[in-house]
């Protein structure tokens, strides 16, 4: 009955461990100030980005093919080291949404919409990367997310 409790009393001290780990997530100044126009995709994409996903099609119903791009943060200082469960690497990396609207008068894409929280960060190194795909089919937008 001693050696059960001890090796109880073992696990819960390491889940304490993994869990306590305090991981570095990104507050709102860790986002970008984004360029309002652009003649591509990249114009919109700040330098240590990268685009995870984007999806072309008319989401304004001017017959004219926009753009829905997911991008990515690379900062160093969001890669966790993980000590317990999951992954090593556990990625914090701040992750963005823009919507661009295709002017083909000015022939540039111009900012619609954007969000710095639609897409969700991993809060757990056990956790997979929530976001999957996104993509324009008849005029609707369209985000795939693994729950």
């Amino acid at each position: 009955m001693k050696k059960l409790l001890l090796i109880i009393l073992i696990i819960l001290l390491n889940l304490t461990f993994a869990y306590g780990q305090d991981f570095k997530f990104p507050t709102d100044s860790d986002y970008p100030q984004l360029k309002k126009y652009g003649q591509k995709i990249e114009d919109f994409v700040p330098k240590n980005w990268t685009t995870v996903d984007k999806a072309f099609g008319d989401l304004n119903d001017d017959k004219i093919a926009d753009c829905a791009v997911v991008i990515k943060g690379n900062d160093k200082k969001f890669l966790n080291k993980n000590d317990g469960l999951g992954v090593h690497k556990f990625d914090t990396n701040p992750r963005m949404l823009i919507i661009l609207f295709k002017n083909a008068a000015e022939k540039r894409y111009e900012i619609a919409e954007h969000s710095n929280t639609f897409i969700v960060i991993p809060d757990s190194p056990t956790m997979s990367e929530p976001f999957q795909s996104v993509k324009i089919k008849n005029g609707v937008l369209q985000m795939d997310f693994e729950i």
